[in-house]
């Protein structure tokens, strides 16, 4: 069976990037207007992410920003997408940082519905995943918005600056990591 994560994933991102150009408004706030519920007119949904995990998905770098295992299918067009919802440049150093966040969160694809970093952001349509309130999204637009909504809430700051600079996570601890993670950890590569 074909997988289409990749699709999913970059259908969702350019979901938003066309609604942000339809509408006149700018990403960010094309983000906010799905955070909030606002159906976007005329743009299909694009369905579940899917994929299949790789074996052993261990993420190191060899040399700056390198990626040397390979990642899940669609993972990478997922975090990207992500990425550009928060105004951060799709880096390798940032891709292979979110992919390394993933890991400590879920594997791939994500066991809660189009959630790889288990964010509890609730939306229009998401249930509850567990009892911590991690939510299921139904579809990987409401996904990438949630995770983009929850980065940009103000507690973590310090994560979403690193992002935009384009280097990445890796080699810092964040105090915006330990609070996502409930003090879990502070680090992600």
């Amino acid at each position: 069976m074909a997988d289409n994560g990749a699709a999913v994933a970059a259908g969702a991102a350019g979901a938003i990037l066309l609604y942000s150009a339809v509408s006149g408004k700018g990403v960010l706030n094309s983000v906010k207007d799905v955070v909030s519920g606002k159906k976007l007119a005329n743009i299909p949904d694009s369905g579940p992410v899917t994929g299949t995990p790789v074996s052993g998905n261990k993420v190191s770098a060899s040399g700056a920003g390198a990626i040397a295992a390979p990642v899940g299918a669609g993972e990478t067009a997922y975090m990207t997408a992500v990425l550009t919802a928060i105004g951060a440049p799709a880096t390798a150093a940032d891709i292979h940082s979110m992919v390394a966040w993933r890991t400590h969160e879920t594997p791939w694809p994500p066991v809660a519905a189009n959630n790889p970093l288990n964010t509890t952001q609730k939306m229009s349509g998401s249930t509850d995943y567990n009892s911590v309130g991690v939510q299921n999204y139904p579809s990987a637009l409401e996904g990438i918005a949630a995770t983009a909504a929850t980065l940009l809430n103000g507690n973590y700051g310090d994560v979403v600056a690193a992002l935009r600079s384009g280097k990445g996570l890796c080699g810092r601890s964040f105090a915006g990591l330990s609070t996502w993670s409930g003090g879990g950890y502070s680090e992600v590569c």
